[in-house]
């Protein structure tokens, strides 16, 4: 009777072994997607949260990433700076923070640094700091708006292993109730062997010429952008 019972069962194919296989796979794909998504978020929580606590810490964090010895006069790191592990951003304005890290208004000037991963949304972004025949008009990441509405020059220059392709433009920077209608200095930074997202901005009240420029960037060490240290 067992063995006639055992010839009764149906046959799965093999067909059903491999979709239940990828089922499995694919459930435990969701799971470490959504296990990265809630403690990538609980880290950028944390480390906003630790910045707007710690001006110091914050500080040191800016220096590191920028490798300076010390930050330029007059410019400040407010809250977005931060340090993960795909995404190093450094946000340095002219007016000095609150107690919570946030600057409601700045003046004059200022200078943001990103660096992450190289993606196909990266192309279009290169093309609006580089001034590309694609460019677009606005950039609209991480908070930061940037309009670019007449080029003044551009260029590039080379500083130590990195090249940095720019363009001068006048414009308006936007991020929540900040704003501004200055000259900005868009770059892309290009490290030999690798390919990855690296952009900056520095805007103030006068148009910089090139030396201008190759100045300010000098302050900055040019291994801190093409060999970035680990946040972890």
């Amino acid at each position: 009777m067992d063995r006639m019972n055992e010839t009764q069962k149906p046959k799965r194919s093999a067909w059903f072994w491999i979709l239940t296989g990828c089922g499995g796979f694919i459930v435990l794909f969701i799971i470490g997607i959504a296990l990265l998504w809630h403690f990538g978020t609980k880290k950028l929580a944390a480390t906003i949260e630790e910045n707007a606590k710690n001006p110091a810490l914050r500080a040191e964090k800016a220096k590191r990433m920028l490798g300076a010895a010390r930050l330029p006069d007059g410019y400040y790191p407010v809250s977005g700076t931060l340090e993960l592990p795909i995404l190093t951003h450094v946000r340095l304005y002219d007016r000095a923070p609150d107690d919570k890290g946030f600057v409601t208004r700045f003046t004059n000037r200022g200078f943001i640094f990103t660096e992450t991963l190289y993606t196909e949304s990266s192309k279009e972004r290169e093309a609006f700091f580089t001034g590309a025949p694609s460019a677009p008009e606005l950039f609209d990441n991480i908070g930061i708006k940037l309009r670019a509405r007449e080029n003044v020059s551009s260029g590039s220059i080379e500083i130590g292993k990195e090249k940095i392709r720019y363009r001068t433009v006048r414009g308006r920077i936007e991020e929540g109730a900040n704003e501004a209608e200055e000259p900005m200095v868009l770059m892309w930074i290009d490290c030999p062997g690798e390919k990855r997202e690296r952009w900056a901005v520095w805007f103030q009240p006068d148009v910089p010429d090139e030396a201008a420029i190759r100045t300010f960037m000098s302050q900055f060490s040019t291994s801190a952008f093409c060999f970035l240290p680990s946040a972890f």
